[in-house]
């Protein structure tokens, strides 16, 4: 299935209520397309270490998991950050859970310091956020997102 990226998409709903969101692929394919793909983890098997954290169990990307593919055409600007290092600021405004679009938000205004880009051309631009437990995954574009979702393949 594929369609145009909104907050009330059931798919977009499902990864946002998700326990555990992985990244599958961040991929700049073209001059002006990224593409970005992530997955529903699932819980592997328990696993036993003598390491100084313990036993454990893996979150995995199986053939049970939900797989989301964005489209970005056009996009303005966009940075990716381990999540170790990503944290949210109190006064950054946006709606969402793991993906989010933001109203309100410093990364817009680095966008709006460093680049030529405004409402005028290519249009209002808005501030996409995909978030997973391995990444943080800004992106500003004037247009939203394609979608593609497969389910049962890994």
């Amino acid at each position: 299935m594929s369609g145009l990226f909104e907050l009330s998409n059931p798919h977009i709903q499902r990864l946002n209520a998700s326990q555990h969101l992985l990244t599958r692929q961040i991929e700049k394919t073209v001059s002006e397309l990224l593409s970005v793909s992530v997955a529903t983890g699932v819980i592997g098997k328990k696993f036993t270490s003598d390491g100084p954290l313990g036993d454990g169990w893996p979150i995995e990307i199986t053939s049970k998991s939900e797989i989301v593919n964005f489209r970005f055409s056009n996009f303005v600007s966009y940075a990716v950050t381990s999540e170790t290092y990503a944290q949210n600021h109190s006064d950054e405004e946006c709606e969402g859970g793991w993906i989010r679009v933001y109203s309100k938000s410093f990364f817009l205004d680095f966008v709006a310091w460093s680049t030529w880009a405004s409402s005028d051309y290519p249009g209002k631009l808005v501030h996409y956020q995909v978030n997973t437990l391995d990444h943080t995954i800004d992106v500003v574009t004037s247009q939203p997102p394609e979608l593609n979702i497969s389910k049962g393949s890994v």
